[in-house]
This record gives C-alpha cells, sequence and structure tokens, in this order.
C-alpha cells in the first residue's frame, strides 16, 4: 500500500520552510521515505485501528533524515483513502494546536512576551506542553519561527536528561500547598544570591534565552509572589517565564497582572481515548472509550480512572443497589478502607473519594434505562444521583471525609428504602 503525504516540515538553520512530498510505504511495523531529494527512515510507534473492521486509521511515527539534525515525531491519519498529518499533534502533544500557533504567530511577528501564564484543568497537558515549549525556545539548530526541536543539538540533548542549564523548574514542595520564598531567592544565609530570581538573571550558557518553568502557580503566597515581583517588571534580557495553574480566579492579582494568560481547554474525547491505548493504560478501544468519556478532557483523570479496584468498588455498589439491599455499615467500613488505600496523603484519599463518587453517580444514570424497561420506578434512583452529586460539592467544601462518607451512604440506603415504600 503507498500513499502520498504533502506535508510543511520546518528544516534546521533556514528562514523559511519548504514543503515536500512523501510517499510512505508502510511494511514489517517501519517505513521508508522515497521522496526525491532524500531518504529517510523510521518506525511506528503507535498504530490506531477501526474496532469493528481492523482497518488501519493512523500511526504516530517517529525517525531521522539522513545528514539532517532533525529528529520528528507525527501522528499521520487516514481520511477518505488519504493520507494527512494530525493538526493536533505537536512535537508528540495531542489536543492544543490552537496555543501553538498562537506562539508562532507571537515569534514570527518578534512579540514574545516574557511572562505567560497557562490556566486550564488539571491533567491536560500544560505541564508537557510548557516542557516542550521551553525545549523548542532553547533549541539551537531548528528555525525559532519553526517552534520545533532538532533533538541532536546539545540543547535538545541537555533538555532530553533534565540538565539544562539554562532550563529552570519549581514547583511547590511534596506535601505543601505554597510556593516558598527560598525557592525564589535562596535560604536566608544566601538570600538574593540563589533561587530562580537570581538564576534567571544569569547569561544563557547556551544559546540565547533563559526558561523558567513554574508549577503550581496556584499557590504562590503574598511572600513568594513579592519576591518575583521585581523579575517580573524588569526581566532579564531572553527570559522567558511560563506558569502553570488551574483558574484565572485563583491567581494573585500581583501575578496576573503582569502575565500574558494563555486559556487550554480540555482535550477531546477522541485524543484521550488514543492517548489510553498509545500509552498502555486502557485494555481495548472500548475501556479507552470509557475511560475517555469520564475523563472530562483529562488524561491523569483517565489513568486515575484506570485503576481497577475503583470499577471494582463501583460495581459493589451498583449490586448493591440493584438488589435492593444495600449494607450501608458494611459498605462504609469497605469504602473507607478503599480510600485509605490510597495514600497517606489527604489530597490522594480526597481525589479518590471524588472518583468514586462520581463513578458511582454514573453507573447510576446508566441504569435508569434498565429501570424502565423493567417498569420500575426510577425515583429511589434519581434521588441517589442528587445525593452523589452533593456530596462532590461537599467535598469540594472540604467537608470532614469520614463524615462525609458516612453520611452519604447512610442517605443512599434512606432512598432504596424510601423507594421500596413507594413501590408497594
Amino acid at each position: 500500500m503507498r500513499k502520498t503525504l504533502s506535508h510543511t516540515w520546518h528544516w534546521p538553520r533556514r528562514p523559511a520552510s519548504s514543503a515536500r512530498t512523501v510517499s510512505f510505504v508502510p511494511h514489517a511495523g517501519h517505513f521508508t521515505n522515497c521522496g526525491d531529494e532524500w531518504l529517510g527512515s523510521g518506525k511506528f510507534l503507535t498504530t490506531a485501528q477501526d474496532g469493528k473492521t481492523g482497518t488501519l486509521l493512523g500511526l504516530f511515527v517517529e525517525g531521522h533524515w539522513p545528514g539532517m539534525l532533525m529528529l520528528w515525531r507525527r501522528r499521520f491519519v487516514w481520511q477518505n483513502g488519504e493520507i494527512s498529518a494530525d493538526s493536533t499533534m505537536w512535537q508528540g502533544i495531542q489536543g492544543h494546536d490552537e496555543v501553538v500557533e498562537q506562539f508562532r504567530r507571537s515569534l514570527t511577528a518578534g512579540r514574545l512576551a516574557t511572562t505567560y501564564l497557562f490556566v486550564g484543568p488539571e491533567g491536560i497537558g500544560k505541564r508537557s506542553f510548557a516542557l516542550q515549549l521551553a525545549k523548542a525556545l532553547l533549541c539551537t539548530a531548528s528555525d525559532p519561527v519553526a517552534l520545533e526541536t532538532c533533538g541532536q543539538c546539545e540543547s535538545c540533548r541537555l533538555a532530553a536528561s533534565g540538565n539544562h542549564p539554562d532550563l529552570l523548574q519549581i514547583a511547590a514542595p511534596p506535601g505543601s500547598k505554597s510556593l516558598k520564598i527560598e525557592q525564589f531567592v535562596g535560604p536566608r544565609e544566601r538570600r538574593n544570591q540563589e533561587g530562580l530570581c537570581h538564576d534567571i538573571a544569569l547569561r544563557p550558557m547556551l544559546g540565547r534565552r533563559r526558561v523558567a518553568i513554574i508549577d503550581d502557580a496556584d499557590w504562590f503566597t503574598p511572600e513568594s509572589a513579592n519576591c518575583l515581583l521585581k523579575t517580573l517588571e524588569e526581566p532579564p534580557p531572553g527570559a522567558v517565564i511560563l506558569l502553570i495553574g488551574t483558574a484565572r480566579s485563583r491567581q494573585l492579582p500581583t501575578i496576573l497582572s503582569r502575565s500574558q494568560v494563555i486559556r487550554f481547554r480540555p482535550l477531546p474525547e477522541e485524543a484521550v481515548q488514543n492517548l489510553a491505548l498509545a500509552e498502555g493504560f486502557a485494555a481495548d478501544e472500548k475501556a479507552a472509550a470509557e475511560l475517555a468519556s469520564r475523563s472530562h478532557g483529562s488524561l491523569t483523570l483517565a489513568r486515575q480512572l484506570a485503576d481497577a479496584s475503583l470499577w471494582q468498588m463501583r460495581d459493589r455498589f451498583a449490586a448493591q443497589w440493584l438488589s435492593g439491599e444495600l449494607d450501608a455499615a458494611r459498605l462504609t467500613r469497605e469504602v473507607d478502607e478503599f480510600i485509605n488505600a490510597a495514600g497517606k496523603e489527604a489530597d490522594a484519599r480526597r481525589q479518590r473519594f471524588r472518583q468514586l463518587l462520581a463513578l458511582v453517580a454514573a453507573r447510576l444514570s446508566d441504569s435508569l434505562r434498565q429501570l424502565a424497561s423493567e417498569g420500575r420506578s426510577a425515583d429511589a434512583t434519581l434521588a441517589a444521583i442528587d445525593r452523589c452529586l452533593e456530596a462532590e460539592e461537599q467535598l469540594d467544601r472540604n467537608a470532614n471525609q469520614s463524615t462525609l462518607l458516612e453520611n452519604w451512604i447512610d442517605d443512599l440506603a434512606s432512598c432504596q428504602t424510601a423507594g421500596r415504600l413507594t413501590a408497594r
């Protein structure tokens, strides 16, 4: 099978890109390029197939062009018998092509800002995007406007190993919900001689830029934000600062007013489904589709939902509910043990409880059709779904977890009892 692809490749050290027509001949898990001017080869990383017919729909490939400092990755898709590059894939990242183009336009116009604030839900790829953007900005071999990494220059190799001297990264310390003053201006005995504000002001060691990624921007304190204030107001030449948060409303005014805000949207379900299959945490397409539908566009949430024990606990709930025999005391003990098994961190336990609430509500919603087909009343199930959603809201308001768990299951049992009485 021979398919022709016309795609614009960005070549290193050239002011403009040139379009080349390339023919791919898939064979034995690899491909060869049969272009007129150069030859190349690579490998299939993952493939996507139609679940019913087994037809090859797309592939994710990487490879090198001989004599060129160009490592590339692309996802290609077949549509109407033709092969084309997937526009939603940039440097291995799906779903944020609009943001990529926004940065390319800024680079082309020479208007790259100093400070960007990335906002959007957790788990949609903001951190991965920031890291890949930093690597592209620091790459010394590729065309800067192309926003691509060559993968072969010293800068790319150091960035890949996590040892790039011009790439600075900080986040809230493990177990902490705040960014510390010391992370920005150093410990008291070395004040203003260490820390991010000191390091970002140094001359770049490899290229023309230094890039800082500040994760957990939601956790700035007024004190740590004030430490960064002068750097934001008087940025060093060549400095780019990338802040990662979840919502504008959670940012301090001193940070928000000095940053260009970039909004990231949740990933499309198709992207989550493809990544679930590619990363292997979904066993098959059906499982990947269900994870994607429950993920709200968050790959992180999809990974967490892939936990088999979570689904087993959900099914235990559903079985007791549908049988009409919900043992509140026993179920409370089992769920409490299940939640505590998430670890010592309160956030981890709270997250597991939240996931279970969402899955139970979704499973109860799925049972409504079964109840209707059997001619049974859905009033009790609808009341139980409302109670699950209410419990989620209470959990988000930091309600006491043990008390909430006990009350939630007791209320579900009451809904079930009321449903039996109504049915008589």
